[in-house]
C-alpha cells in the first residue's frame, strides 16, 4: 500500500506524564495555527479531551473546510493514536485518510523533560495521487507539523 509518512519531535520542559495529560487536553485552536496555505484550526466540535477509544471530533478550519479525527488508541502516559478522514477540502480527492500518533518519552537532552514525537501517515487514494501527496506532505505539511509541535511544547511548558 502506498503511503506518505512524516515524523517530527520537540522537547517540552515537563515530565512525559504531564506532557501527555496536557497535550490530550490542549485546545487545538491554540496549537495548530496554520502554515503558509495550510489553514489554522478555528473550532472543534466533539471531544474536547482525548480520553477513550472511538471518541471523535470535527475540526473546522480557517478556509471553511473540515475533517474528522477519531481516537483509535490511548496509552497514558506514553501516547495516543488517531485517524483523520472525512476531509471536506480538495485534499479528499487525493487521500483516503491519515493515521497519526503522539508519543511521550523522557528526554535525554533535558533531564526532567520530555521528548514528544508526532508522526503522520497519509494514505493516497490512488497510486497516481501518491507523488502529489508526497510533495504536499514533505513540503507544506512537514512545516505545519514542525511549527505545531513546537507550539504544543511551548504551551504545555508554561
Amino acid at each position: 500500500m502506498l503511503q506518505c509518512t512524516l515524523s517530527v519531535q520537540a522537547v517540552a520542559h515537563t515530565t512525559p506524564a504531564e506532557a501527555f495529560s496536557r497535550v490530550v487536553a490542549l485546545d487545538p485552536c491554540a496549537a495548530f495555527t496554520g502554515f503558509g496555505p495550510l489553514p489554522a484550526i478555528t473550532a472543534v466540535e466533539g471531544a474536547a479531551v482525548w480520553q477513550s477509544v472511538d471518541q471523535q471530533r470535527t475540526l473546522r478550519l480557517a478556509d471553511g473546510s473540515s475533517l474528522v479525527e477519531t481516537l483509535v488508541a490511548i496509552d497514558p502516559p506514553h501516547g495516543y493514536a488517531y485517524r483523520a478522514d472525512q476531509y471536506s477540502s480538495a485534499f479528499r480527492h487525493l487521500v483516503k485518510g491519515a493515521w497519526a500518533q503522539w508519543r511521550f518519552v523522557s528526554s535525554a537532552q533535558d533531564p526532567g523533560g520530555c521528548t514528544m514525537y508526532w508522526s503522520y501517515r497519509y494514505i493516497p487514494r490512488h497510486w497516481l495521487a501518491a507523488p502529489l501527496v508526497w510533495v504536499i506532505t514533505h513540503t507544506l505539511w512537514r512545516g505545519y507539523m514542525r511549527r505545531s509541535i513546537a507550539r504544543c511544547a511551548a504551551l504545555i511548558s508554561e
